[in-house]
């Protein structure tokens, strides 16, 4: 068959796969260009302001992209609403800026080292 029509096999096989899905059989040529972005700038500020104001992590973050109080609104003048993200898009962006992850507050290992010879003994009692 491609070589009556002098195209790829691949091309043929395309095509084909387009048949497949029925009452949606479209031959139709597809859109070059890709998928308009969910993440625009005012989403990504949105998304910067919200960790840096409150410290939340990307599950709130998700959840006030949706909808966020009124009252929270009126103190960020940019905060987007109605936009759905998942938290890996919304990580990936607090990443971009260094944002994501804690600030430092776990506890250090504490380390115990002997000063002398049967030092550290510990006798639990039962």
């Amino acid at each position: 068959m491609a070589d009556v029509f002098n195209i790829s096999r691949t091309t043929v096989w395309r095509w084909c796969t387009r048949a497949y899905h029925p009452g949606r059989e479209s031959f139709k040529d597809r859109p070059k260009d890709g998928k308009s972005k969910k993440i625009t700038c005012e989403v990504e500020s949105s998304i910067i302001a919200l960790n840096i104001s409150f410290k939340w992590g990307t599950a709130r973050i998700q959840q006030a992209l949706l909808n966020l109080p009124e009252f929270m609104r009126k103190a960020l003048n940019v905060c987007v609403q109605g936009v759905y993200l998942s938290r890996t898009a919304i990580n990936n962006v607090l990443s971009k800026h260094n944002l994501n992850g804690y600030e430092g507050k776990h506890k250090a290992w504490k380390f115990f080292r002997a000063k002398k010879p049967d030092e550290l003994w510990q006798l639990d009692i039962k």
